[in-house]
């Protein structure tokens, strides 16, 4: 089960990093060593279940391997955050195609799934520029909204993850459903696991509504994601519910808290 542990550790943890949004040299290169504990946190694992003559998983799926290729990759194209395969113009086009093959893979079906998918395109371009998608609407909502602060302290108690609001003066904020937003605040450090920086979390006991603020001032959108440890195979939560901070960019968003006494920012933890 630890091993289970560190390699999802290891994989949130590198996937944190190769999401960014900007990148140096410095990025690249920690990029490049998270890649290389991930693969041995897998490996480790692999080892543990593996029969005795079976090739290690690293090697026979080429996935792996290519991970080292990414920080190269992000050397000459740039953030791979900024470059996929999953839409149409990749891999993510399999999906649209595989459900109008109708008759299996009989003669001219190429050219007749090619049709359905153009004549499909071509009807939704339409709609769009007619305006006559009925399900769409003018926003996208970045958050989850709660039924009431109780149901949110329900579930920042059983330390489900939570949808939060980051402001520009890093104040952490969370929808009702009632259109205000109760204000969350963190008290200390509580661990640093695989560079991701845990604090003790709580919903603010002063001040703890703020009505309406301003699109301009939103910082970023963020998942308070709790911290647990498995103790005998028993999964195990601190008594304060204690989280870290990724924003709507994977970035490890921990960085200054305004209750925080010394005013440390991640820079500074992260050497802790």
């Amino acid at each position: 089960m630890r091993n289970v542990t560190n390699c999802l550790r290891t994989m949130s943890r590198m996937i944190s990093i190769l999401m960014q949004t900007e990148m140096n040299e410095d990025l690249i290169s920690e990029s490049d060593l998270s890649i290389r504990i991930y693969l041995r946190m897998v490996e480790e694992l692999n080892n543990a279940i593996r029969n005795r003559n079976e090739k290690p998983i690293w090697i026979s799926r080429s996935n792996y391997l290519s991970l080292l290729n990414l920080p190269e990759q992000m050397r000459f194209f740039g953030p791979l955050r900024l470059y996929w395969e999953g839409g149409w113009k990749g891999e993510g086009i399999i999906q649209e195609i595989k459900e109008i093959i109708r008759d299996g893979l009989k003669k001219n079906w190429t050219t007749n799934t090619m049709k359905r998918a153009y004549n499909g395109r071509a009807f939704d371009y339409l709609m769009k520029e007619n305006k006559l998608d009925l399900e769409s609407t003018n926003y996208i909502r970045h958050y989850k909204t709660y039924l009431s602060i109780d149901n949110l302290n329900d579930e920042m108690q059983r330390h489900q993850a939570i949808s939060v609001i980051v402001l520009k003066d890093y104040m952490h904020i969370v929808a009702m459903k009632s259109e205000q937003y109760v204000v969350l605040e963190n008290t200390c450090i509580h661990e640093v696991v695989n560079g991701s920086t845990y604090f003790y979390w709580n919903i603010k006991q002063h001040n703890t509504f703020i009505n309406n603020f301003d699109n301009n001032e939103v910082l970023c959108y963020a998942v308070l994601l709790p911290w647990y440890d498995i103790i005998d195979k028993e999964v195990t939560h601190s008594m304060t519910p204690s989280y870290t901070s990724i924003s709507n960019t994977w970035k490890e968003f921990n960085g200054y808290y305004y209750d925080f006494p010394d005013q440390l920012n991640l820079a500074d933890i992260s050497h802790m």
